[in-house]
């Protein structure tokens, strides 16, 4: 088989096209017969068209070694920036929480079933809800989680988080306490090197009563929506872990010299945004690119001091 290229004059232009052609035998002799059409491709398609054809079994050594790049030309006038959302403070959470081991613990604690969405992401989704910007679930399914980058950063689009999903994310997140509590002790003694036979944390000094806005305690566990007992417990629970993040904020920032204010470092990288850059181009497709501002020159020294790094730029696939 080879590749033939075929000269056509559509709209007064004269275009080429190719076709896969296959020789064969007959008995007035050698004859030809197209196996497919293969239209207006590049020299990268026909080349793997023919080594497929062959039979060719050669090991790619580089991915893209024959493809060369595509020129095109930006509308530089219609650039434009959509879908503005906060970054800083889910990224800066997903900081502490892959730091505390977290993530890989729900996994072992809270195995995939039959679900769609697993329920250790649902849970990470609701104590980086309650770090961020406290409020009931239903809140978080209709308004926070879509205005946040927790949609890129966690894989989970904005449609497959509601609020009956988050309340059975905190029924199956309660009967694993103790063990939360257990790793969490031996994982802080492990960073900071704390040395305790037995960890207490009070709540007694939180307010269970009165407006949320304004307070400026750590650990917001009023509002409580809930009127199941169980389901207290399991808001009390994700309330904790939210305060576990504060506090290890707060240890980084005694480790690196900024004192024991992590409430001003995190309201401080908060306010880096992630947006999507739109390039329409002269062909008419438009280039849309993830990328996160550019961080001020303090937020740089913050991050610089805590040992971080944000990224440029996020590719993520949504589930």
């Amino acid at each position: 088989m080879y590749i033939r290229k075929c000269r056509r004059k559509n709209d007064g232009k004269v275009r080429d096209y190719w076709q896969l052609v296959e020789s064969y035998r007959t008995e007035r002799g050698p004859r030809q017969r197209v196996v497919a059409y293969l239209g207006a491709v590049e020299e990268s398609v026909r080349l793997g068209v023919m080594r497929a054809a062959k039979g060719d079994r050669v090991h790619q050594k580089r991915l893209f070694d024959e493809v060369e790049p595509e020129w095109v030309e930006v509308d530089t006038r219609g650039m434009r920036v959509e879908r503005v959302r906060d970054f800083g403070g889910p990224w800066l959470g997903l900081q502490m929480l892959e730091m505390l081991g977290l993530g890989e613990f729900l996994h072992c604690v809270m195995p995939r079933g039959r679900e769609e969405i697993e329920w250790r992401v649902m849970a990470e989704v609701l104590v980086l809800a309650r770090l961020c910007d406290p409020c009931s679930e239903l809140h978080v399914a209709e308004h926070l989680y879509e205005r946040t980058a927790l949609v890129d950063l966690l894989g989970v689009s904005c449609d497959k988080v509601n609020d009956d999903r988050l309340y059975r994310a905190l029924d199956m997140l309660l009967p694993h306490k103790a063990d939360l509590e257990k790793h969490l002790k031996e994982r802080l003694g492990e960073l900071f090197e704390l040395e305790y036979d037995i960890l207490l944390y009070d709540i007694t000094s939180t307010y269970f009563e009165g407006q949320c806005a304004g307070n400026e305690q750590d650990l917001s566990i009023r509002p409580i929506w809930h009127q199941k007992k169980e389901r207290v417990r399991a808001h009390i629970l994700v309330c904790f872990l939210a305060y576990v993040l504060w506090k290890t904020l707060g240890q980084l920032c005694q480790k690196a010299g900024l004192g024991d204010e992590p409430r001003k470092v995190f309201e401080e990288l908060s306010q880096v945004r992630m947006v999507d850059v739109v390039l329409p181009t002269r062909s008419g497709l438009s280039i849309r690119r993830r990328c996160v501002a550019e961080p001020t020159k303090h937020q740089l020294i913050l991050l610089q001091h805590l040992g971080l790094a944000l990224p440029k730029q996020l590719e993520t696939c949504n589930l």
